[in-house]
């Protein structure tokens, strides 16, 4: 069986972080290491990108090209930024069809469900939602 794009870029990032026993070293290394993703510009940090359901101010904006998402993300507190950065890691320039119908339980997968709050994990859950919505209509 192969791994579809979305499961194959979460084991490339989530396992090798997961591997760190302790989970404050864990979120350590998730607020220390670099990102691949493209931060949002101060100048484009508007309401509409703005994630409903973060506690910490997070700005996600997206668009299709050559049928890839390609995302951009920014957020006020380095640790959620850190969080932020990592789960859109896994989706970025993936297609719709790679993307869609996948379930991946991001906080679960790195050992954290411990260690973050219910609402720092629903706003987690609110960017991962919006990254679907553009799956299905990328004009949102």
């Amino acid at each position: 069986m192969t791994m579809n794009g979305v499961e194959a870029r979460a084991q490339l990032l989530l396992d090798p972080i997961r591997a760190i026993a302790d989970p404050h070293e864990r979120l350590m290394a998730i607020t220390t290491r670099p990102s691949t993703i493209e931060p949002l510009m101060e100048a484009h940090r508007t309401e509409a990108q703005r994630v409903p359901g973060c506690v910490s101010r997070v700005w996600l904006a997206g668009q299709v090209e050559n049928n890839h998402l390609h995302l951009q993300v920014a957020a006020d507190s380095v640790m959620v930024r850190g969080l932020v950065q990592l789960l859109c890691e896994i989706y970025d320039r993936l297609t719709a069809s790679e993307i869609q119908g996948t379930d991946l339980d991001f906080v679960a997968r790195l050992g954290l469900s411990g260690q973050l709050s219910p609402t720092r994990i629903n706003g987690l859950q609110a960017l991962q939602k919006r990254i679907f919505q553009w799956t299905e209509d990328p004009s949102c």
